[in-house]
């Protein structure tokens, strides 16, 4: 539901959201001593969301924002069994509660007609509200009650600009510029509880570009693009074993020549 305040709306939403169980496929359900791990039950997350939206100054300026609440029944997690369970090579279990609340926000700029700029920014707190394993023979023990969720970096933030420039009465050039940071994710709980870390990836910031020259109706187009043009280190998953963490590297940085024809 929403509602009109002055130039803006104000919106209210409830949402829910379903994921069948199953059967771990890339596990033999023989391999497991015990009926836990072979099978996983399904999820259900209830989204709740409250929201602003505005164009001001004329339609020049765009904004949005949203206050967010989710909550998780039998979230489903990939969790790694014990080192000796080399057959095994990993399955999914459900963590009876967790919880993810945060805000997020945007604004876009018409700055000047060939010129326009945007940010956006969310903060996430995301939460295993019961979350534990204890005395199974495949599955090492783990309390994870309280502690902050998987793949879920707390700060995700955005800057773009964007460039549209008429240069002749056929021809406009084109251009963006977008500076991304995201803050240290946790990949994946130690393997070892107390002898390795926890697998987690630093916070990391990243620069992309484009530019070219395209036909006023943008039929046709010649573009360079370039990705972490600066080229910096980052990583965009990891596992962790009984030997240590390993992480996967981010696409380096990767500079193309693009042609666009469409028909």
């Amino acid at each position: 539901m929403n509602y009109k305040v002055g130039e803006g709306t104000v919106y209210a939403r409830w949402a829910e959201g379903f994921k069948t169980g199953g059967v771990n496929i890339t596990t033999a359900p023989a391999y497991f001593p015990t009926p836990t791990g072979s099978t996983f039950g399904p999820e259900t997350v209830y989204t709740y969301e409250l929201g602003y939206k505005d164009a001001l100054f004329n339609r020049r300026l765009q904004v949005t924002s949203a206050l967010f609440y989710n909550q998780y029944d039998n979230l489903q997690i990939n969790v790694l069994p014990r080192p000796q369970f080399t057959q095994i090579s990993t399955a999914i279990l459900n963590a009876k509660s967790a919880r993810t609340y945060g805000v997020e926000g945007s604004a876009t700029w018409k700055v000047t007609n060939p010129l326009t700029v945007g940010i956006n920014a969310g903060y996430l707190d995301a939460t295993y509200t019961n979350y534990s394993l204890s005395n199974n023979p495949v599955f090492s023990d783990f309390n994870q009650n309280g502690k902050q969720m998987v793949n879920a970096p707390k700060w995700q933030l955005a800057f773009d600009t964007h460039v549209d420039q008429p240069i002749s009465s056929e021809l406009h050039m084109v251009g963006n510029l977008v500076v991304s940071y995201t803050s240290d994710v946790l990949f994946e709980y130690s393997a070892l509880p107390g002898i390795t870390p926890d697998n987690i990836g630093p916070a990391h910031a990243l620069v992309n570009a484009r530019i070219g020259v395209a036909t006023r109706d943008d039929r046709i187009g010649f573009y360079l693009n370039a990705d972490n043009l600066f080229n910096r280190v980052y990583y965009i998953g990891g596992n962790s074993g009984a030997f240590g963490n390993l992480l996967n590297y981010g696409t380096p940085r990767l500079i193309l020549g693009e042609v666009s024809v469409h028909l």
